[in-house]
């Protein structure tokens, strides 16, 4: 995932991945290869890696930043936002926000096919392995609600990560939300926002801690 430290929220999971970020351990192992996040079954078919995708919910500062950083760390990323015509604007290259060092990662990974922006929430959740969840604080939940309503079928469990910045309890909240729609089993961490204005790139890819 890159230098981006996750914690487990209220979970015992002793499976730790490579760049520090805690997730579960078994039935899914998740390693790092390369700069790339992979995932792999705990069992006969230990050596059968598959290449993880990232989808961020959220266009917004942090969830922006947080894309285009995981994308240059070699991720498969889907940015996604309710704003049809921000999502445009992102597909064409431009950035709704000055941030130093922003503009060329999100053209470089545009351009290599490893970062994508879409406005079908639905679609990335389905698609991915890690949800990012980074749109402001009273939205969360109507995402965790959406996450749900998307996570079907069978599979490894999706890892979603609560970036926007919420009180304490939320992350129970939001495992309470997802549960309600769906039976599949999944884990919530906390990944708290910690970038500064004018620093953002630089804080995401070499953090202080």
């Amino acid at each position: 995932l890159g230098q981006s430290r996750v914690t487990c929220a209220g979970e015992d999971h002793s499976g730790a991945l490579d760049c520090g970020v805690a997730l579960p351990s078994p039935p899914a192992a998740y390693r790092v290869h390369g700069g790339r996040c992979r995932t792999a079954d705990v069992g006969p078919n230990l050596n059968e890696d598959r290449d993880m995708h990232i989808a961020v919910v959220g266009t917004g500062y942090v969830g922006l930043v947080a894309g285009a950083c995981l994308a240059e760390t070699g991720n498969d990323v889907i940015c996604c936002d309710i704003d049809q015509e921000k999502i445009d604007r992102l597909n064409r290259g431009e950035i709704p926000i000055y941030e130093p060092g922003l503009e060329p990662l999100v053209e470089r990974n545009l351009e290599a096919g490893r970062l994508t922006f879409t406005t079908d929430v639905a679609a990335a959740v389905r698609a991915s392995g890690i949800i990012f969840i980074a749109v402001g604080t009273p939205p969360v939940l109507a995402v965790a609600k959406t996450i749900g309503q998307n996570l079907d079928g069978e599979g490894p469990e999706k890892i979603v990560i609560t970036k926007s910045t919420v009180p304490v309890g939320t992350a129970n909240k939001v495992r309470e939300a997802i549960r309600r729609e769906s039976n599949r089993p999944f884990h919530v961490c906390s990944n708290p926002e910690f970038l500064k204005e004018g620093a953002a790139v630089q804080d995401f890819m070499k953090p202080d801690r």
